[in-house]
């Protein structure tokens, strides 16, 4: 039994298949112990900057793990000849499953990027209430002609609101200017462009950490919903809320102002701030950073196999 063990052992950390493997089981095993830590930390009132900034790295760390990988276990055997098929595995293997990652996260990252494109081809002057209020707070502002309420931020470059003219419609002076105030929290953040990022490295994992994003998200919306509450009012955000909810429409190329899946969330937390805690803080952290240090695997395999398998020069 014993020397079962140490053969199994040693084919996982020496073998011809133990740059395969890790591929698919280091991001999965991330993934699922960040799962019930970032429910945690999300159902125990943290404040959403520190929520927004742990869950940001839980989301980009199945992409550094695949990232490190493939760095540290292919592009140094190029030079060598292979011997045998397990040669090809072990030399070749980490290299086309990088590749393949990497193909994936810019496949999804242009595809995203064609529906904004095609977003904006229809996208025509706003009306001269909508730029009046949109100069008055400094926020660049376009108008989509469709009769759902929507608003949100779309462009990585050059940033600007799109309001829809069926919100224009059905929203006063004041509650326009209280959706405009939010959106521009995003554009001041950059919220478009950093959510794009994480995204894409998170997507380089071949198992990305979605509900990490989603959490991110979350987070980066209950912070506008905090700046714009600061000048007009908690109350009159979270009407604006359930007024854009009433009458929304999924837009695929960017997040809405009022996603319904986050919204009764957020109106609660508008109303009834719940109290900061910090509870299961410090072990999420220890969490993100312990699956974060799975991508120096490659070294530790290189340092354990030193002179145990060779495949030629």
């Amino acid at each position: 039994m014993a020397d079962f063990l140490r053969g199994f052992s040693e084919s996982l950390v020496v073998g011809p298949w133990s740059r395969i493997w890790p591929f698919f089981v280091l991001p999965l095993l991330a993934v699922g112990a960040l799962q019930g830590l970032l429910a945690r930390i999300e159902s125990a009132g943290v404040d959403p900057r520190r929520q927004a900034r742990l869950a940001a790295i839980a989301a980009c760390v199945p992409g550094v793990i695949t990232l490190g990988l493939t760095a540290g276990l292919g592009f140094r055997f190029f030079g060598l000849r292979p011997e045998s098929l397990d040669c090809v595995a072990k030399l070749y293997g980490p290299g086309i499953l990088g590749t393949i990652a990497l193909c994936r996260a810019g496949s999804l990252f242009a595809a995203r990027r064609f529906r904004v494109a095609r977003l904006l081809r229809h996208l025509r002057a706003p009306s001269p209430r909508l730029a009046s209020i949109g100069a008055e707070l400094g926020v660049p502002v376009r108008e989509l002609p469709v009769a759902p309420s929507v608003c949100f931020v779309s462009g990585l470059r050059r940033p600007c609101v799109v309001v829809s003219s069926g919100a224009l419609e059905t929203l006063s002076d004041d509650d326009l200017r209280a959706a405009l105030l939010h959106e521009r929290a995003h554009l001041r953040s950059r919220d478009a462009m950093r959510t794009a990022l994480i995204s894409a490295v998170g997507e380089f994992g071949l198992i990305p950490a979605r509900r990490a994003l989603e959490i991110y998200r979350t987070s980066r919306e209950s912070l506008a919903d905090d700046e714009a509450a600061r000048h007009v009012g908690p109350t009159t955000i979270a009407g604006v809320l359930v007024r854009f909810a009433r009458n929304a429409a999924p837009i695929p190329a960017a997040a809405s102002l009022a996603e319904p899946d986050t919204l009764e969330r957020r109106v609660r937390r508008l109303i009834s701030p719940p109290r900061t805690a910090r509870s299961g803080e410090t072990r999420l952290t220890l969490a993100v950073l312990a699956a974060a240090a799975l991508s120096l695997y490659p070294l530790a395999a290189e340092l354990l196999e030193k002179g145990v398998f060779h495949c030629g020069r």
